[in-house]
């Protein structure tokens, strides 16, 4: 409809702009006119506005019969075949969904059909995020449904230990209204998630068992967030064990984690049933414990814990393909090539040579130098069968505090 000539202004702008709308207006009625009536031309008679409406329609028809290029030509990257995604796109497309100035440590592209129609498209970043630990951060994967974008952070799709994954998935099976109510409560989400979960913890081990140095790379960064899966994710407590790393006493000086459960057993002794561990608060600690003593001279390798976390998780993980893993520092460890019959007459000899009067005067002396329970402690070290008492334990304390106090009773000591 014309705009009312009161509502226009009376500058000599405005009035070109009115007559050019009046000239279009009025093409535009005379085209609608032809087109109603094909002998609308020869009943008014061709005048210069008639020429022009016809010059317009002439142009129309024109452009509408050339092929037109498609202005937005762009097609979603997971949409595409694997084979037609170059690496640099895939890089690009990674920095651009995760905010990351940094190259992916690696990523998988992947389409189900079947029972579940969805595809995924994961990245392991290099670096951790500096709230990567903050558990109650936002988290997840980009929902797509049906190539709609539905949310950020989509945390229903993956476990809360692989929060550093990036990426997206779209799925043919949800409804576009979807909420995040509507996700936890959702028997497909948890198909995907499952599935999904599955396909991070395989591409970390083909990664560590085809690029050490990558798989190296990852676990110096993410290692300790891994180890949370073994309390939270049971269903793949096994596949979650082979990718851990730890140090050990065999790995000389250096305090990087380079040994799996798998290497362990690789090497180990022919009569050894069991994984031998110790915690400690740093490698060095671990490195010097007087427990080390008696295995390093059977040359049976110990494995060291020393992150926050490894206490914790090693009371989840318990065995490892029929090896139960032992703590060095309870009293009870069996070595290799021992059986219950030599404990139990070592135990026998230990109580011969120790007579009851002297662990009674040994045990006065100790209360009146120390508190209760530190006279406990000593007691319950030297009845450890994993402590050898010789002279190149580098612990002071059993060099100096207990020698004097045990000489101090008269007692000979085999420090």
């Amino acid at each position: 409809r014309r705009p009312p000539r009161s509502t226009l202004s009376s500058s000599s702008a405005a009035s070109d702009v009115y007559k050019r709308q009046e000239r279009d207006y009025a093409a535009w009625e005379r085209s609608k006119m032809k087109r109603d009536d094909p002998d609308w031309k020869h009943k008014k008679g061709s005048t210069t506005e008639s020429v022009e409406a016809d010059k317009y329609i002439e142009t129309i028809k024109k452009v509408k019969e050339e092929e037109l290029e498609a202005v937005n030509s762009a097609q979603a990257l997971w949409t595409k075949s694997r084979t037609d995604v170059k690496d640099d796109e895939y890089k690009e497309f990674y920095k651009h969904i995760s905010h990351d100035f940094d190259e992916p440590l690696s990523w998988s592209h992947n389409k189900v059909e079947g029972k579940l129609e969805y595809t995924s498209l994961l990245y392991l970043p290099k670096k951790p995020p500096f709230d990567l630990y903050n558990r109650e951060t936002p988290k997840g994967l980009k929902l797509y449904v049906q190539r709609v974008f539905i949310m950020d952070d989509a945390e229903q799709f993956l476990p809360l230990y692989l929060r550093f994954v990036k990426g997206i998935v779209d799925s043919n099976d949800l409804p576009l209204n979807v909420s995040r109510e509507i996700l936890q409560e959702d028997e497909k989400v948890t198909s995907i998630r499952n599935a999904l979960t599955k396909r991070v913890l395989t591409m970390l081990a083909d990664m560590a068992k085809k690029d050490g140095a990558k798989y190296q790379e990852f676990w110096d960064e993410f290692g300790e967030v891994i180890k949370e899966g073994m309390g939270e994710d049971f269903s793949n407590r096994d596949s979650i064990a082979k990718l851990l790393r730890f140090s050990s006493n065999k790995s000389g000086e250096q305090e990087k984690k380079v040994v799996s459960l798998g290497d362990y057993l690789g090497r180990k002794a022919k009569d050894q049933k069991s994984i031998y561990y110790i915690c400690a608060e740093s490698f060095e600690k671990a490195s010097q414990s007087p427990h080390l003593e008696i295995f390093k001279q059977k040359d049976i390798e110990v494995l060291f814990l020393f992150d926050r976390i490894d206490e914790w998780m090693m009371s989840m993980l318990t065995e490892h393909e029929e090896h139960p893993l032992v703590d060095v520092m309870r009293g009870d460890v069996k070595l290799p090539g021992e059986t219950e019959e030599k404990d139990d007459n070592r135990e026998t000899v230990s109580n011969e040579n120790n007579d009851k009067n002297d662990d009674k005067q040994v045990n006065e002396v100790l209360e009146q130098l120390y508190p209760q329970d530190k006279v406990d402690e000593i007691f319950k070290i030297f009845s450890s069968s994993s402590i050898s008492h010789s002279s190149n334990n580098p612990n002071p304390f059993y060099l100096l505090e207990v020698n004097r106090l045990f000489a101090s009773v008269k007692m000979n000591t085999v420090l």
